[in-house]
């Protein structure tokens, strides 16, 4: 339903009745009033029934009252003993929203013990005993449980998100640089018909390369592709065949105990799943789920989470495809179970594309220019929709990356392409707390203490997190892709530096508090050709970077290579040597 005084959000039953509380304090009242004789007598029975259904639907009548605080209280108990921690978390979470006083301990205790399921510590230790049906554990006993499962949770398989960049460093010094060829990464050639119009012909400059390091590899990805590096010597240790790319932007991995899910082509214009093993790269499992997957897969607590699209509708019509959250065994491939979440409507001349993140024990995904909130059982808390220039109208489309949101202290830092602006949105509500509009917008950076650093076509800047307001802003004409962090304290920018005998890639190291240049080092490019360079990779305190343009030298790569140079101190000058002396 739509949220007050909102028009482009649209909320959950309980999330609106929450926001008029907040807002009308009658309505309030009068909804948390005690429920009559009657009504609680029929509230009781639905407890004593033990009927799920009915115990959700009556935490929905109730909202607002501690009658809704038990019935979320009942079925927050129920996922922990069925080992489901995450929807533990979260109906923990949603009972403490309207728990009186005295049910607060009980729920904070509980959700103290799912999240260590989950491997995070939350909440103080309880002061009085907790009692679990006809149990009652003293708060020391307590304790001890929560120890021993957080130090099981910590031992065992955790959550996996898609990986975009290791891009930073924990050190890096200003100096005088040198680029040594360390490996080449083979896109695969482009199949310009897998594309439509007007994507067609074009070569998507930014994120169509991502690249991590795990363990001992750097994981290399693009439209069509995926490599495995080894970081000791930079040969390929595998390489497999992704299909031919419908996507604007790289297929990201998640990786995950030694295995690495990946979106792959299984027929034409569907994309399936499949398993590498890590070390050796040999295909555990592939999947086509049936129907398209337009997420890259996530893990969350040993759960193997992806989205897929099915067309309903006759072709042209507006919201002509639904959207479902599919989870996978992780060994098999098997599909578990599938729940639908919405009708999503396509952009013009664009494919499908979701980037997923997980906000607590929410799942924050953008799709097509909406923002929609949902738990991992699927069932919609609050979906936003936003205004964009199609890619045939807004100059800047394919400069923007396509990233999943960031999620930090209960808010969302997001941007999509076509929409030319950072949001910050309330994770909870998906209230917008700040817009800021970028002019030439490419991607979000991250977020070190209260700064949000961003990259546009004409530098970088950073934003406060709490309003919005720009920080500094550091211009750097002829900016290029590559941009990397060295600890909490710099941002690494690159830039082209144009001649009239030739180029130069420049490397800015920048203070993240002040925005000022602390240093600069420029290395020639091999040709007078425009670079694509990115993305910058980085592990401990080697840094690495790619490009598709020879640097200092070395000879140019074919077209469908990235060349990968480690990025090492300058060699001092070697000094002259004099001439011997007649004798």
């Amino acid at each position: 339903m739509p949220s007050p005084g909102d028009g482009n959000l649209f909320v959950s039953l309980p999330l609106a009745l929450r926001s008029i509380q907040q807002r009308q304090q009658e309505f309030a009242e009068a909804l948390t009033q005690e429920l009559s004789p009657a009504e609680a007598l029929r509230a009781e029975q639905v407890l004593t029934r033990c009927d799920p259904l009915a115990i959700e639907k009556l935490a929905l009548q109730t909202t607002g009252t501690p009658t809704a605080a038990t019935a979320c209280q009942w079925l927050g108990d129920r996922a922990l003993a069925n080992v489901d921690f995450t929807i533990a978390v979260d109906w923990y979470e949603k009972g403490l929203l309207v728990a009186t006083a005295e049910q607060q301990s009980a729920l904070s205790a509980r959700l103290r013990l799912a999240s260590a399921a989950l491997g995070k510590t939350v909440g103080e230790p309880p002061k009085q005993p907790v009692v679990f049906g006809a149990d009652s554990l003293p708060p020391d006993r307590f304790e001890q449980r929560v120890s021993a499962v957080l130090s099981q949770a910590k031992g065992n398989v955790g959550t996996a998100l898609p990986l975009t960049e290791s891009f930073i460093a924990t050190e890096f010094p200003v100096a005088p640089l040198r680029a040594v060829p360390w490996a080449d990464f083979n896109e695969g050639l482009p199949d310009n018909n897998a594309m439509g119009e007007p994507l067609r012909g074009r070569n998507w400059a930014l994120g169509n390369v991502s690249a991590v390091v795990a363990d001992d590899l750097m994981i290399v990805t693009s439209r069509r592709r995926i490599s495995a590096l080894d970081l000791a010597t930079g040969k390929a240790r595998w390489s497999h065949e992704l299909g031919n790319s419908l996507l604007p932007g790289s297929l990201r991995p998640a990786i995950d105990n030694g295995k690495i899910f990946i979106r792959s082509m299984t027929s034409a214009m569907k994309y399936g799943l499949t398993c590498i093993d890590q070390k050796s790269g040999r295909v555990l499992w592939r999947t086509d789920c049936e129907q398209n997957l337009v997420a890259d897969p996530f893990l969350v607590h040993g759960r193997l989470f992806s989205l897929l699209v099915r067309s309903t509708t006759e072709a042209g019509s507006l919201f002509s495809s639904l959207l479902s959250l599919v989870e996978l065994n992780p060994e098999s491939g098997v599909v578990l179970e599938s729940g639908a979440l919405c009708m999503v409507a396509e952009r013009p001349n664009m494919p499908y594309e979701c980037q997923a993140v997980l906000s607590g024990s929410q799942l924050v995904l953008t799709i097509s220019g909406a923002v929609i909130c949902s738990n991992l059982q699927g069932a919609i808390q609050w979906q936003r929709a936003s205004r964009s220039l199609a890619l045939d109208v807004d100059p800047g489309f394919e400069l923007q990356e396509l990233l999943p949101p960031l999620a930090a202290d209960g808010r969302l830092f997001l941007h999509q392409p076509g929409n030319g602006a950072v949001e910050c949105l309330a994770a909870l509500t998906g209230e917008v707390l700040w817009r800021r509009g970028v002019i030439g917008l490419q991607r979000v950076v991250g977020i070190v203490g209260e700064r949000l650093v961003v990259k546009s076509t004409q530098g970088i800047l950073a934003l406060d997190t709490t309003t919005g307001k720009v920080l500094w802003r550091r211009d750097l004409a002829g900016t290029l892709p590559a941009v990397g962090m060295i600890g909490s304290q710099t941002v690494l920018g690159t830039r082209l530096i144009t001649l009239p005998d030739k180029m130069l890639v420049e490397f800015n190291w920048i203070d993240l508090a002040s925005g000022d240049i602390k240093g600069q080092s420029a290395l020639p490019l091999t040709t007078r050709e425009l670079p694509l360079l990115g993305p910058m990779v980085a592990a401990g305190k080697r840094v690495w970077c790619l490009s598709n343009r020879g640097i200092e030298g070395d000879p140019q790569p074919p077209p469908n290579l990235k060349r990968v140079y480690e990025l090492l101190p300058a060699l001092p000058p070697v000094a002259a040597v004099p001439p011997p002396t007649a004798p």
